[in-house]
C-alpha cells in the first residue's frame, strides 16, 4: 500500500510539473487579448483598405527611422564618390536609392534630379522631367534582371541625349 501511495505521489508530482510547462509554453505562445483585439481592427482595417482602396488613415510608411535613413544617404553619397560601385547597373541602383532617402527626408522639393541655383526655382515641368527620367531609370534597372549589359543596352536605348554639349558637337547643316 505504501508503495501505491508513492506511486501516485510520484505520478501527482510528473503531472504537476507537465502542468507547469504547459502552462509555461501557453504563456510564452499566448498573446494578451487586448494585443489582439488590436491586431484584428488593424487587419479589418487593411482588408477594408484593400477591398475599397481607401487608405485615409492608414500608416503605409516603410518605417525607417530618421537616423537609419541619414545613415543609408551618408553610404550612397560616400559609395558614389568613391566610385565603389562595379558597373552602371549598380550606379543607377545606388542613385535611384539616394534619390528616394533624400525626398523621403527633405521632400520633393530637394529632389536631387532637378535642376537648381541661385536664383532658379524648379516648375512643374522640371518637376515632371526630373520623375519621367527616374521612372525610365527604374524601368530599366528593373527590365535588366541583374545584368549589366541589359540594362545599359536599355537606358541608351530610351534616353535622348539633349545635353548643351552633345548639341555643340552636332556637325551643322550648310544651307546654300
Amino acid at each position: 500500500m505504501e508503495k501505491d501511495i508513492n506511486e501516485n505521489v510520484n505520478e501527482n508530482e510528473n503531472n504537476v510539473e507537465d502542468f507547469i510547462k504547459e502552462v509555461e509554453d501557453l504563456k510564452k505562445n499566448s498573446v494578451s487579448r487586448e494585443d489582439y483585439e488590436k491586431l484584428l481592427g488593424e487587419k479589418k482595417k487593411l482588408m477594408s483598405a484593400l477591398i475599397n482602396g481607401d487608405t485615409e488613415g492608414l500608416d503605409l510608411s516603410e518605417g525607417i527611422s530618421s537616423e537609419d535613413l541619414d545613415k543609408r544617404i551618408t553610404a550612397n553619397r560616400e559609395k558614389l564618390a568613391k566610385g565603389e560601385v562595379a558597373n552602371d547597373l549598380e550606379y543607377w541602383e545606388t542613385v535611384i536609392q539616394l534619390r528616394e532617402d533624400v525626398i523621403e527626408k527633405n521632400g520633393e522639393d530637394h529632389d536631387p534630379f532637378l535642376p537648381n541655383g541661385h536664383n532658379y526655382v524648379p516648375n512643374a515641368d522640371d518637376k515632371e522631367k526630373a520623375e519621367r527620367v527616374a521612372n525610365t531609370v527604374k524601368e530599366c534597372i528593373e527590365s535588366a534582371e541583374g545584368d549589366p549589359n541589359s540594362f545599359k543596352n536599355d537606358l541608351m536605348r530610351r534616353i535622348k541625349d539633349t545635353s548643351p554639349i552633345q548639341a555643340a558637337t552636332k556637325p551643322k547643316k550648310y544651307i546654300r
